[in-house]
């Protein structure tokens, strides 16, 4: 295995153990506390220094006259905190299998900040070798959350990677100290540990081991121990890494020496297996011994939400040669900016003429999905515009705007001013259709996100619209349209027509179903429109997890369940309670992008190589949505309603 190692020299001398056992060290990361890498990744605080700045640093240290001695190990603490140390690191935890921490920093040195120049401060671990200002030790009463932002800095980098937190082991020497202040905090962080372990999903904890004085090498000093113990916490390591279920490690206060040495070989199936023993008796019942992922408390509950993992595991593979096409309501496009901007290679068949400006084409459909049929908010609508596109079905239905020009009713808010005849209309319709079928026969993924269930439809046709007629065109009729709520078995029935008719003339196309978490604007049901939501959103993701239990080429990704759940509180909503933040948008992508990652190389070549019709409409994606709304027909239900109360 790939191991990186950061902390102190505990972690490094564990590493080289695990080196004679053809486990291979990419690098260590030496004389660094483990909130100021948290610091460094997520930009909070300046941690590290370039190198001109490290020698104006040591030129301070010599003025000060600092001893040779203290000098030497400035020097040495200074150069693992460079910004190109801190940089390389970094880069190589993509390529790591375990990440091995230890908190003896943590635990017993105060940082300082340094000023390299006058604009610059450098935070320094250690003893205050030349003039600066204290940054305090590692704040105790927030370790839970500080490594819980770690954890989750770190596997943005690395969904995969193993890390392994290591409490810097006590020894006999040290209880007798009686003013030793690296003792008590570590019985405080003992404490908050076995209070709050299960809120840092991700990370495996070693426990505070007792070390009797005989493995001490006083040689090197108290803080150093024999060979035998570091071959111990190797195998501690090694078992971590490879094991889930480690709970017998915990609940048994400090563990000495000899008791852990005995825990790890009878997990090993030594003769003494009182570990395994204890493991049949619990397996009475279905329930006993789980994944920690399958329980709420740990899992849910806990854990500080954004750290929460293990919420999608792709069901299929999305390569760099795929061509992925997306369609739906409205929070599809979040969904499809982030593809396209992820290196994907993203289809758009009616991409934007050259003279249109980015404002403009967005506001003609350009780029908001592959290709400018708008939202497609139901299932009916899906399957209407399948058919449609291969000429199955047939409509020569036009409206008129409030101006009297003619407009598309399957995408009336995307048409502009109109046009001044029918016939206009309707070619412009066949031309979109004919880039419709062309994207369905030659996706290789389809993204849809299931929108909503309440509908309008044609009395006479059954034609189907993305919007009651009458709000920002055509005339409502009630004896010409009625509204349809589609139920749970007519959902899953249409799209079980579209998937079958999906493969029929696309026999290797892959889907992946999504639902939208953005409510209801306005319910035409006679309740209360939270009521409406909550109804809606529950039948399609009901439906959407019967296709997924129920087909092998179709996935599911839980963008609604992470936004809507309990441990997020609503944090992603912006103040309207409907539109999602953009960063919210980012962090339910970023679980989708932890199982579907592509190196930057792939997404470079996908993106140089690719021969699918580029998004020209990307830029109006980007400048024109300023507060990161998505278009939403919808949206002119509630302007209506302002409207109407002016």
């Amino acid at each position: 295995m790939k191991i990186l190692v950061a902390g102190s020299c505990l972690s490094a001398l564990i590493a080289k153990e695990l080196g004679k056992r053809k486990h291979q060290l990419l690098d260590a990361l030496h004389h660094v506390r483990l909130d100021a890498y948290m610091w460094y990744l997520s930009g909070e605080m300046p941690v590290g220094a370039t190198e001109k700045q490290l020698l104006i640093i040591e030129e301070k240290a010599g003025e000060a006259c600092v001893s040779p001695k203290k000098k030497e190990l400035l020097a040495a603490r200074l150069k693992n905190q460079t910004e190109k140390k801190l940089s390389n690191f970094t880069s190589l935890l993509k390529n790591a299998d375990w990440l091995i921490l230890d908190n003896h920093y943590d635990l017993s040195l105060p940082l300082h900040r340094i000023y390299a120049d006058e604009k610059y401060c450098f935070l320094n671990v250690g003893e205050q070798a030349i003039a600066g200002e204290s940054v305090g030790f590692f704040d105790l009463s927030h370790a839970a959350e500080i490594y819980a932002k770690l954890v989750y800095w770190i596997r943005l980098k690395n969904p995969q990677i193993k890390i392994i937190y290591i409490n810097y082991p006590v020894s006999a020497w040290e209880k007798l100290r009686v003013d030793n202040y690296r003792l008590s905090r570590a019985q405080e962080l003992k404490r908050i540990f076995e209070d709050a372990e299960s809120q840092i999903p991700g990370l495996k904890v070693v426990p505070f081991i007792d070390v009797p004085d005989e493995r001490l090498d006083l040689e090197k000093g108290v803080h150093y121990f024999d060979a035998e113990f570091y071959d111990l916490l190797a195998d501690v390591v090694e078992f971590l890494a490879n094991n889930d279920d480690f709970s017998f490690l915990c609940g048994h206060g400090n563990l000495g020496f000899h008791d852990l040495k005995k825990m790890i070989s009878s997990s090993h199936g030594g003769e003494n297996n009182h570990v395994n023993s204890t493991r049949v008796s619990e397996l009475s019942h279905p329930y006993s011994n789980m994944p920690r992922r399958q329980y709420w408390k740990p899992s849910v509950a806990e854990p500080y939400p954004l750290v929460i993992t293990d919420l999608y595991r792709k069901k299929f593979t999305i390569s760099v040669q795929d061509a992925i096409a997306t369609c739906g309501s409205c929070f599809a496009q979040h969904i499809g900016k982030r593809l396209r901007n992820g290196g994907y290679r993203y289809l758009d068949q009616e991409p934007a003429p050259k003279e249109l400006g980015a404002e403009k084409a967005k506001a003609l459909g350009y780029g908001l999905y592959s290709a400018r049929y708008g939202n497609v908010y139901t299932s009916r609508q899906l399957v209407q515009l399948f058919q449609r596109a291969f000429d199955r079905l047939h409509f020569d239905e036009v409206w008129q705007n409030f101006q009297g020009r003619y407009i598309d009713p399957f995408r009336p808010n995307l048409c502009g001013e109109g046009e001044a005849t029918a016939e206009v209309v309707l070619e412009a319709q066949r031309q979109h259709l004919k880039q419709v079928r062309r994207m369905f026969e030659t996706l290789d993924v389809f993204v849809f996100t299931m929108g909503l269930t309440e509908t309008w439809i044609h009395r006479d046709t059954s034609a189907v619209y993305p919007i009651c007629p009458g709000v920002t065109a055509g005339c409502f009729d009630p004896n010409r349209y009625a509204f349809v709520n589609l139920d749970y078995a007519t959902i899953l029935d249409e799209m079980e027509t579209f998937l079958a008719a999906l493969k029929e003339v696309n026999s290797t196309a892959k889907v992946l179903l999504t639902v939208s978490p953005v409510p209801l604007t306005a319910t035409a049901e006679n309740r209360h429109v939270l009521l409406s939501t909550i109804a809606s959103k529950s039948i399609l993701r009901a439906v959407a997890d019967r296709l997924y239990q129920s087909h092998k080429h179709v996935d599911y990704f839980p963008s609604y369940d992470i936004i809507m759940s309990p441990p997020y509180r609503g944090m992603f909503f912006k103040n309207n309670l409907r539109s999602i933040h953009e960063e919210g948008v980012d962090y339910v992508m970023s679980h989708f992008f932890d199982q579907h990652c592509l190196h930057e190389a792939e997404a470079t070549s996908a993106i140089e190589q690719s021969t699918v019709p580029a998004c020209t409409a990307c830029g109006a994606a980007e400048n024109a949505e300023e507060d990161g709304e998505a278009f939403c027909d919808e949206a002119f239900l509630e302007l209506e309603r302002q409207l109407d109360a002016s």
